[in-house]
């Protein structure tokens, strides 16, 4: 009898409405949960395709048509890890290596399990600041270079006439204004249009992925040392499972994602077939510093090695969260900043002329 009388339920699960299209991206939480089900469905040996095909229906938004495009991929005969790159966005980069090493390791759901408790212990109020800050950046500088775009086509040119009319000198920040114009303005242009398209080839394709994981890894020590407790945590999944160390060295410099990180696990592997010990060749590249080097060169068994090793890896951790905090108790001043120093151009442009031309009236 419902049937009979319409209601918005329909509405809400079509295809069509609001939650068919929204959120755009996939969150944080989708990607979790979906790592989660893959860990379950490898724990207690269950085909994942009925799993995800039940799943899909609870999902909404961009990862809904992103996990049919995987189930139907899955369903062609596609290994999980290559239906996964083939879906780019559907599960963090960290998830896709843990499910890899997982795989090719022999240690079941450890890596997966290990990227899971990681990424749960990781969420603070850090994100949320530089977050804040890299969308009232995005948002205000936009908006203020459109002013001064204005400004300097539109009112600077009448300011100057004014100030001809009245046989006045120019204002020095008029005077710049008026004279750097044409040239100032092709500048911004091709370098704001430089802009855009780089970061949006960075960070919305797939092909500049590794030159944003390659720079930023070079650059912010921060991102460094977030990826270097990664990859303790698998070696340690690793030995926990008592598989060697060199195997686990090889998987990780095979297919991680960030190429600094393989380059070094490359070089680490390669001193450790020569006969030299895994750790300070690790300490040798900066994954590991002396000391941590030299406590784990110590670990009397692979129990308490897989426990240095997580111990290690949470150091780094809080270490590298605190300088991430303090980058973002310093970004959002830097954006205020250079709004500032848009408002004050603005200022020496308009508000200074206006007043000189007001003081020579009087």
């Amino acid at each position: 009898m419902h049937t009979w009388f319409p209601t918005f339920l329909r509405f809400v699960r079509s295809p069509y409405s609001f939650r068919g299209w929204w959120p755009l991206g996939t969150t944080a939480s989708q990607r979790q949960a979906l790592l989660r089900l893959v860990a379950v469905a490898t724990e207690e040996q269950l085909p994942l395709l009925p799993l995800l095909e039940k799943w899909i229906e609870d999902e909404w938004g961009l990862q809904r048509r992103r996990l049919t495009k995987l189930a139907r991929l899955l369903a062609q005969g596609r290994p999980l890890t290559e239906a996964l790159e083939i879906v780019p966005g559907v599960v963090r980069d960290e998830d896709l290596l843990a499910i890899r090493f997982d795989a090719q390791m022999g240690t079941r759901s450890a890596a997966m399990r290990a990227a899971l408790s990681d990424e749960t212990s990781r969420q603070s109020e850090t994100t949320p600041l530089l977050e804040r800050a890299a969308i009232y950046f995005c948002v205000l500088i936009p908006i203020g270079l459109l002013l001064i775009a204005f400004t300097q086509i539109n009112i600077v040119p009448v300011m100057a006439r004014i100030f001809q009319e009245y046989d006045m000198a120019l204002s020095p920040a008029l005077a710049w204004s008026q004279n750097a114009r044409g040239t100032l303005f092709i500048y911004l242009s091709i370098a704001a249009i430089t802009l855009i398209g780089l970061l949006w080839w960075m960070f919305a394709t797939r092909s500049g992925r590794p030159v944003r994981y390659a720079l930023f890894g070079r650059l912010l020590r921060p991102w460094h040392g977030r990826r270097t407790s990664g990859v303790l945590r698998n070696i340690a999944a690793a030995a926990a499972a008592g598989r060697p160390i060199s195997g686990a060295l090889s998987t990780l410099a095979r297919y991680h994602f960030d190429p600094t990180i393989r380059r070094e696990l490359l070089f680490v592997r390669n001193e450790v077939e020569q006969g030299a010990d895994v750790w300070p060749s690790l300490a040798g590249v900066g994954l590991l510093t002396q000391p941590e080097a030299q406590l784990l060169q110590g670990a009397p068994s692979s129990g308490d090695l897989a426990w240095m090793l997580n111990q290690v890896a949470d150091v780094k951790e809080r270490r590298t969260e605190r300088r991430t905090t303090w980058i973002a108790e310093f970004a959002m001043p830097l954006v205020v900043a250079a709004m500032a120093s848009l408002v004050i151009f603005q200022a020496l442009t308009v508000i200074d002329p206006l007043t000189r031309i007001l003081d020579h009236l009087t």
